[in-house]
C-alpha cells in the first residue's frame, strides 16, 4: 500500500475505503458500477417482480449495496489485523528485549505471520520507512494509515519507545504489550459473538423479499401490487425493514465495542 493513500486521504472517504478493502478499481468505476446495479435491479424488478414505486426502491437499495459491502470489507481488514496482532506483539516484544533494531524486528515479525495477513504489509512498510527516514515519523505514519485502532495504539507505543531511547525501555514496552494483548483478546471474542448475531440479522431483508416474491407469483395478488396504495405500503414496509436491519447491525457492533 502506498503511504500517501492513507496519510493524505480522510478516514471514511471512498478512495480510502477502496484501498483498505483491496478493491483495485477507481472511484468512478465504483460509482458507475453501483448505478448500473441499481438500474438493472429496477428494470428486472419492474418486469418480473414488483412494478412501480417498489421497483424503484429495490433499485435504490441495490445501488447502495456496494457501498455497504465496501465498508464491511474495509472494516474486515482491520479485524484481520487485530486477529494477528497479539502474536505479532509477543514477537515484537521479544525482539526488542533482545536489543535488535526496530526496523529489523518489525520486518522479521511481519514476514513470520500467516500468509495473506494484512498486518504483514503494514509492518514491512513501517520497517522500510524507518530505514529511509526517521523512526518516530515512521510510527506516526503507521498509526495514521492503520485500519485497526489497536495497531495504531501499538504504533504510538513504539513511537514512545523510540523517543525514550530504545533498548533500556524494552521491558516497559513488553509490559504494555501484554495489556494491549488482553484488550484485543476480549475485543475479538466480543466481535465473534457479534458476527453470529449479524448473520441472523442479514436474514431479515431476505425473508421479506422471499415473502413478497411468493405473493407476487399469485395473479390476483400481483394485480393488486399495481395499485398506488399497495405500492406505497410495500415501499414503506421495505424502508422500515431496512432501517430496522441497519439499526440492529449498529447496536450489535456497538455492543461488541462496549464489551471490549
Amino acid at each position: 500500500m502506498h503511504e500517501e493513500t492513507f496519510t493524505r486521504l480522510p478516514a471514511g472517504s471512498l478512495q480510502r475505503n477502496l484501498l483498505e478493502a483491496g478493491w483495485k478499481i477507481s472511484k468512478t468505476q465504483f460509482r458507475l458500477g453501483s448505478i448500473g446495479i441499481g438500474l438493472a435491479g429496477t428494470l428486472l424488478s419492474w418486469r418480473f417482480f414488483l412494478p412501480g414505486l417498489p421497483a424503484l426502491s429495490i433499485g435504490g437499495m441495490l445501488a447502495w449495496l456496494p457501498s455497504m459491502l465496501l465498508k464491511e470489507r474495509a472494516l474486515s481488514r482491520g479485524l484481520r489485523i487485530d486477529e494477528h496482532l497479539p502474536l505479532a506483539l509477543s514477537r515484537i516484544s521479544a525482539g526488542l528485549e533482545a536489543n535488535r533494531g526496530l526496523d529489523e524486528v518489525l520486518e522479521t515479525v511481519g514476514l513470520s505471520l500467516p500468509e495473506n495477513s494484512p498486518l504483514t504489509a503494514e509492518l514491512v512498510k513501517a520497517a522500510q520507512d524507518i530505514r529511509s527516514g526517521d523512526a518516530q515519523e515512521a510510527m506516526k505514519k503507521l498509526a495514521e494509515r492503520s485500519a485497526s485502532p489497536s495497531l495504531a495504539n501499538v504504533a504510538m507505543l513504539l513511537e514512545s519507545f523510540v523517543r525514550a531511547g530504545g533498548g533500556q525501555y524494552a521491558t516497559v514496552v513488553s509490559e504494555a504489550a501484554v495489556q494491549i494483548q488482553r484488550i484485543i483478546a476480549v475485543r475479538n471474542h466480543a466481535r465473534a459473538k457479534a458476527a453470529q448475531a449479524l448473520q441472523s440479522a442479514r436474514l431479515i431483508p431476505l425473508i421479506m423479499l422471499g415473502v413478497l416474491f411468493m405473493m407476487a407469483s399469485d395473479p390476483a395478488t400481483a394485480e393488486s401490487f399495481r395499485t398506488s396504495t399497495v405500492q406505497i405500503v410495500i415501499t414503506i414496509a421495505m424502508g422500515v425493514m431496512l432501517l430496522g436491519f441497519l439499526q440492529m447491525r449498529k447496536e450489535i457492533r456497538r455492543s461488541s465495542e462496549w464489551n471490549s
